[in-house]
């Protein structure tokens, strides 16, 4: 199965599995995926490098949790692995939100990214978080309606993107400890919630952490300057070089990133010591300058 015949296969199927669902609010593929799309057309990948992995995470929201829903959902994605597995493809199924790291081997890995909330979770996250639903808002949904419609997000600030989580401080904490902190969803007596947990990284995938803590903060700083959402972290790169000026040593940093990550999603290596140690370096300095600059 070629990429571009994966990729609509994934998404008719879906899109046709989860129409069936009359408690469904939204279906929306959200992340860097979103890349290979262009208005809801599958182009094709000879623009990139040959990615031997892929991560797709879909925003899923509906009107409110209980076992039964939470089955129906889960039993959707487990059907298609089984349907993708058939085809040759490894592909793992995850329910944590993120960040999840995926390390690149020898052979194409998918993983599929369940990111499920009701109304009330998802409106309990925007205001934890506003810098990822900001991001996840816009895009056009697979099935039902736009995020923005049942939790919007506005007006970004430099608060936000130091001290929410997935801003400046938290990805800076992150590195530094080796840790992320992906979320699981669980019953609380009645209700459903994300709980916290911790995830040690090592190799590829902490290196790929460093990677995209530069890129993400670099994207959430262009919200200050013009209210954009972008998904393709070159562009990400080339916008942060052309708008910020000397107040940031390395400007070009986010954009070589870029580069790095997308090499490292597509040839299987691994990393030297010497090579992890630089690039945390790298990502910590640029972190706490971006920061410092945040904070004049």
């Amino acid at each position: 199965m070629i990429f571009t015949k994966l990729m609509q296969f994934i998404l008719n199927y879906l899109a046709e599995k989860f129409e069936e669902l009359d408690y469904l609010l939204s279906l929306t593929l959200v992340g860097s995926a979103r890349r290979f799309i262009n208005a809801k057309k599958i182009i094709s990948n000879s623009n990139f490098l040959p990615t031997k992995v892929l991560d797709l995470d879909f925003v899923i929201i509906i009107d409110e949790l209980n076992d039964k829903k939470i089955t129906a959902v889960d039993k959707i994605f487990i059907q298609l692995c089984r349907s993708v597995k058939q085809a040759g493809i490894k592909v793992l199924y995850e329910t944590r939100t993120g960040p999840i790291k995926l390390a690149t081997g020898k052979k194409f890995k998918l993983m599929l990214h369940r990111l499920l909330y009701d109304e009330r979770l998802y409106q309990n996250y925007c205001q934890i978080n506003k810098l990822t639903p900001y991001n996840w808002q816009y895009q056009p949904p697979l099935i039902g309606k736009y995020i923005w419609e049942i939790c919007k997000v506005d007006n970004i600030t430099k608060k936000d993107i130091i001290e929410s989580r997935s801003g400046i401080n938290h990805y800076i904490q992150m590195i530094e400890n080796g840790i992320v902190n992906p979320r699981v969803l669980k019953r609380i007596d009645s209700n459903y919630e994300y709980i916290t947990e911790n995830l040690l990284l090592k190799g590829q995938c902490y290196v790929k952490l460093t990677l995209d803590s530069v890129i993400k903060c670099a994207g959430n700083v262009l919200k200050l300057i013009q209210p954009i959402y972008v998904e393709d972290e070159y562009q990400i790169g080339r916008l942060f070089f052309n708008r910020f000026n000397e107040s940031i040593s390395v400007k070009e940093l986010p954009l070589i990133f870029a580069y790095y990550k997308d090499i490292l999603n597509s040839i299987p290596f691994k990393i030297p010591p010497y090579l992890k140690n630089e690039l945390k370096k790298q990502s910590l300095n640029f972190l706490s300058e971006l920061k410092m600059n945040l904070e004049a």
